[in-house]
């Protein structure tokens, strides 16, 4: 899964990773961003420039009616995307990338869980594939949400956890981007396409679980 990710690239560098269109969404770094809060997405349509739009991290399906009765849907099985009614309509005409530039997964130790940070070895930034919705409040202004898919993570990773993001590099997110349906096969190679060496990761510390933490710090390897 993932629960809380990491955004430190500038906006430069960021527009030179994705190729977005010039935009006037400010970013400022952040370590330690965790669902509900408004998170950068990546989106594209047919003939037209790619765009950074900010957007809620936790996706609400348009046919909802009761926001309270929905749970938080900030991650989106790759298993079920075509078949479970909250995400079908998104997968198959509003898929998106969240930039990240690594993120935390919990490794169950003991009776307690240690966090590791997951980052590209070679700094640059990491693309989640995801989902969006636009949902219309009664009496309110639209209100865009997005959901970060998730599949099985390959060795080292599923020591720490057996879940975890799907990462795209720049050929696999130009085809999840690509308006319309996805192909069974195309997208069965995204999902079990493995990370191999170009991912490292490290202990650090708890402070990660307090949500109010967000710092730099949170990110050093833990020192014993």
């Amino acid at each position: 899964m993932c629960g809380r990710f990491v955004l430190k690239h500038s906006p430069g560098e960021l527009q030179a990773r994705f190729r977005f269109a010039e935009t006037r969404f400010r970013l400022q770094p952040r370590y330690n961003i965790a669902p509900s809060t408004d998170v950068a997405v990546v989106v594209a349509a047919a003939d037209e420039p790619r765009l950074l739009r900010r957007m809620r991290w936790g996706l609400i399906p348009e046919w909802a009616l009761d926001t309270r009765k929905l749970p938080l849907l900030f991650n989106a099985r790759s298993d079920t995307l075509a078949t479970k009614p909250a995400f079908r309509s998104a997968f198959a005409t509003r898929r998106c990338l969240v930039p990240a530039s690594g993120y935390y997964e919990w490794q169950k130790v003991g009776t307690g869980k240690q966090p590791w940070f997951i980052a590209s070895s070679d700094g640059r930034p990491l693309a989640f594939a995801a989902i969006w919705e636009q949902w219309r409040p009664p009496d309110a202004e639209p209100i865009e949400t997005v959901a970060i898919v998730t599949t099985d993570a390959p060795a080292p990773l599923n020591a720490i956890h057996v879940r975890m993001p799907i990462l795209l590099d720049e050929s696999g997110e130009a085809n999840w981007l690509t308006p319309g349906p996805l192909g069974e096969r195309e997208f069965a190679c995204l999902r079990t396409r493995s990370p191999g060496g170009s991912i490292e990761i490290r202990r650090v510390s708890t402070r990660v679980n307090r949500v109010q933490e967000d710092d730099a710090g949170l990110v050093e390897p833990l020192v014993e």
